[in-house]
């Protein structure tokens, strides 16, 4: 596993043992660093402009891609681990290619920041959002646009900032988009031609965040003030009333796979609630009793945090709680606690996550620390 921090470094540590391999040093910050998804590769994003590619069995490095005047946020490979997305504090974009080298602006003459970079699985299209502006389509390879779209009109009361886009996110097959405004406001958009397919009616408020279901079925779309709203993806219509939640709702999932009986479960941890919910994602009932994790307040700053989320098979959920601890649930017809994870983190948790075969969690505290367990047992396997 690699980690990045700011003290001006990166550092591989061995998932097995918790030993720490390699200190991969760079000159300034360094806010971003991962694999390739072969494993072949280490990617760091330096505060200096500069991402260093590096072998990920000798660390040696191989490669700098430099860009002056850069502040680097983010990189992260292509599927096909081809080309490498970067984009800056400022804002900016760019993709370079890795077989014949070279970079290209993919923000370039486009008044946006652009705060996160998707590709689509085919890698032939590439999404930029965020910055509360607008969201852009681009064609892959070189980076061309398709369109400047996404800017959301419904109320023109409201200036341009509160038309702005707050989250986009494609369908598993890449061929929609699914956005969410400032102002409320939904829209599902071909991917290909900027065409508004959808408009589903969300109404006023913001929207924290829209997605696709993992079978691209419907649309899940997290409204700030308590609700959660569950969409039709092929007609916009509800699939059930407003989910209502007893506090200001930052974190709702979908659960990755359907369950026996062909619905999804969604989890939501409104914040200061000190627990989390199960839902049928498609009568909008609850399921179970709240996973109640403890802990104090303090959850209620944790804005950005991953406090609940499913194993890959759907079957459980782990949550995290302001005290250090997280809880592992059953997640099917009744809701049980079946593990709990404590003993090494004091502060609360930000992040909590399952591998991706469901055998081990992973925690990350507000103190700095991250610490992976057995998802079988419980217990605490590297620190």
């Amino acid at each position: 596993i690699v980690t990045s921090s700011a003290n001006s470094g990166a550092r591989v540590f061995d998932v097995e043992t918790g030993r720490l391999i390699v200190q991969l040093r760079h000159p300034d910050i360094v806010p971003d660093a991962g694999f390739s998804h072969d494993a072949q590769l280490i990617v760091t994003a330096c505060r200096n402009g500069t991402a260093t590619l590096w072998d990920a069995e000798t660390f040696e490095p191989l490669r700098e891609l430099p860009h002056e005047g850069w502040r680097l946020r983010h990189a992260s490979f292509s599927a096909d681990d081809q080309r490498l997305v970067g984009t800056s504090e400022s804002g900016e974009a760019r993709i370079w290619d890795l077989r014949l080298g070279g970079s290209e602006p993919i923000t370039s003459g486009v008044a946006q920041l652009a705060q996160k970079t998707t590709l689509t699985r085919d890698n032939r299209k590439i999404l930029t959002s965020g910055g509360f502006s607008t969201a852009h389509l681009w064609r892959l390879p070189p980076p061309q646009p398709l369109s400047q779209i996404f800017l959301h009109r419904e109320n023109h009361n409201h200036s341009p900032l509160m038309q702005g886009v707050v989250s986009a996110n494609f369908s598993p097959d890449g061929e929609r988009v699914v956005t969410s405004a400032i102002d409320g406001n939904l829209g599902v958009w071909d991917a290909w031609t900027s065409e508004r397919k959808l408009r589903p009616a969300a109404g006023s408020g913001w929207k924290w965040r829209s997605e696709f279901s993992s079978d691209g079925r419907q649309i899940l779309s997290v409204k700030a003030e308590y609700g959660v709203d569950l969409w039709d993806a092929e007609t916009g219509a509800r699939t059930t009333s407003r989910i209502q939640l007893p506090g200001i709702v930052h974190h709702a999932k979908l659960a990755p796979v359907p369950n026996a009986a062909g619905d999804y479960l969604l989890v939501a941890a409104p914040l200061g609630t000190r627990s989390a919910q199960l839902y049928n994602a498609r009568t909008g009932e609850a399921v179970g009793a709240p996973l109640t994790y403890g802990g104090d307040d303090s959850d209620t700053v944790l804005l950005n945090g991953q406090r609940a989320n499913f194993s890959p098979d759907g079957k459980r959920v782990v949550t995290g709680a302001s005290d250090g601890t997280a809880r592992v649930w059953s997640a099917g017809d009744t809701v049980e606690l079946l593990l709990e994870l404590k003993g090494h983190h004091d502060k609360p948790l930000e992040s909590v996550f399952f591998d991706p075969g469901g055998d081990r969690i992973v925690t990350a505290s507000v103190d700095g620390t991250a610490a992976i367990w057995s998802a079988r047992d419980g217990s605490l396997a590297v620190s």
